[in-house]
């Protein structure tokens, strides 16, 4: 999971928080057999001009890195246009699901034209898996 989290950047939650709402997700993903092998996360806000901040493509350089594999073609799901453009830059294919902020970016077409597009997660993931 690649994530941004300025709320850490802007006060709005501290690094504790955030670990103890990851770790309920995976606690709660574990019992019903899934596994998630690492959460990446950016913690900055934009004003701080990190690399790892998206659509910017450093958190993602550094998955690729740390798990020793191209992300060319990988599915990558998010509802946001920096998503989607950050997924883009490194080659993953960018999947907006229509949850959360994905109705605005979908309306706004603010998203690469080789986007899949999705009215929520499950389809999303359904797709994948076939």
């Amino acid at each position: 999971i690649a994530t941004n989290q300025s709320g850490v950047g802007r006060g709005l939650f501290d690094i504790e928080t955030m670990n103890a709402v990851n770790k309920k997700m995976l606690d709660l993903l574990n019992q019903l057999g899934g596994h998630i092998d690492a959460i990446f996360y950016c913690p900055h806000t934009k004003e701080m001009n990190c690399k790892c901040r998206k659509p910017k493509s450093g958190m993602l350089e550094e998955i690729s890195a740390r798990f020793n594999t191209n992300l060319k073609n990988i599915p990558a799901i998010g509802d946001a246009p920096r998503d989607l453009e950050a997924y883009n830059t490194v080659g993953a294919q960018p999947i907006l699901v229509k949850t959360g902020k994905g109705e605005e970016t979908f309306t706004s077409k603010a998203y690469p034209k080789n986007t899949w597009i999705f009215n929520n997660l499950s389809e999303a993931v359904d797709k994948i898996l076939k």
